[in-house]
């Protein structure tokens, strides 16, 4: 069930207490980079983020590639819960949200990814298989390909 525009909410937002946390993407992290990420339409979740300066590479003017890694593994934790949540049938802010963790991730470096530029990241549901969930996620600067991954999900069991 596709969200409407007038309900758009980050997926982050709806992650309940103690699932706030993640230094990426964690609402409660003060100290955190904040992602959101947002359901665009039934198959895709985008998010922006635009790295801070001390956020460069081994070469100035270039993202550092473990931060590109963290913002694919954070965001493609967020649209897996939500796709997940989504085929449970339930909706984005009005049901408890389901919360999943890092299984596996992959990153392909295509090109370096400049600093100083705001960031589109994609994701796309590749696979659920009952609580795991794979998602292919891009890094795109001024709309080219930087970086990709898949990340492959779990979803936790709420307690």
């Amino acid at each position: 069930m596709m969200e409407s525009k007038e309900t758009r909410i980050a997926i982050e937002d709806c992650y309940q207490a103690p699932y706030r946390n993640c230094y990426g993407c964690g609402p409660d992290n003060v100290d955190g980079w904040h992602i959101k990420s947002y359901v665009e339409n039934d198959a895709l979740v985008v998010a922006s983020f635009q790295p801070a300066g001390y956020l460069t590479g081994g070469v100035p003017h270039f993202a550092y590639g473990g931060m590109l890694a963290a913002v694919i593994d954070c965001h493609g934790n967020a649209a897996a819960a939500w796709f997940y949540h989504r085929a449970q049938g339930l909706m984005l802010g009005k049901d408890p949200m389901a919360r999943s963790v890092t299984a596996s991730i992959t990153v392909n470096y295509r090109k370096p990814t400049p600093m100083g530029v705001p960031l589109r990241i994609e994701a796309r549901l590749v696979a659920i298989e009952e609580r795991k969930v794979r998602v292919g996620v891009v890094i795109l600067a001024d709309g080219s390909c930087c970086c990709e991954g898949e990340v492959l999900s779990v979803v936790v069991r709420q307690q």
